[in-house]
């Protein structure tokens, strides 16, 4: 047998095996990376509109206002305006639903349909706060949620 034909026979196959092997690795440490930062992410605007919402019911709750239908509302849309600022791109959109999958608040236009609404509703129910895919308007999205009390909002 020729030294070629043994070099094709034994490092080829050692090389392509390496390549794929490496190639497999970095899509996977990748992937890993990516959901790792934007998991970072989603949780840094979730806690950030937490803590807004949290300290604006707070001066309503110390002010004596939580009664007050119009304080409630200008509330909601200073709420609605910061989560608006937390946005940078025209793909995010923050929203707020109830236990039904109703939404009262939201900072772009789109619409719930209804199976996606059966999955809104057991998200809600469950007050899960990992990250997760669902669909929002026929659309896969990558979501972070957290449930607010006084409202009963997710």
């Amino acid at each position: 047998m020729k030294i070629r034909w043994k070099i094709l026979t034994v490092v080829l196959p050692l090389l392509v095996v390496t390549i794929v092997l490496v190639g497999v690795s970095a899509f996977f440490s990748s992937t890993t990376g990516i959901t790792r930062v934007t998991q970072e992410f989603l949780d840094f605007k979730a806690s950030e509109l937490q803590k807004h919402a949290e300290s604006q019911w707070r001066l309503l709750v110390d002010n004596g206002f939580t009664n007050r239908p119009d304080m409630i509302a200008a509330m909601q849309g200073g709420i609605e305006t910061f989560a608006a600022s937390l946005l940078r791109t025209d793909t995010e959109t923050i929203f707020a639903v109830d236990a039904s999958g109703e939404v009262f608040s939201a900072t772009s236009d789109f619409e719930i349909l209804p199976d996606e609404r059966d999955r809104l509703a057991e998200i809600v129910s469950a007050r899960d706060t990992s990250l997760l895919s669902l669909f929002i308007d026929g659309e896969e999205r990558v979501a972070k949620g957290f449930y607010f009390a006084p409202f009963d909002w997710f």
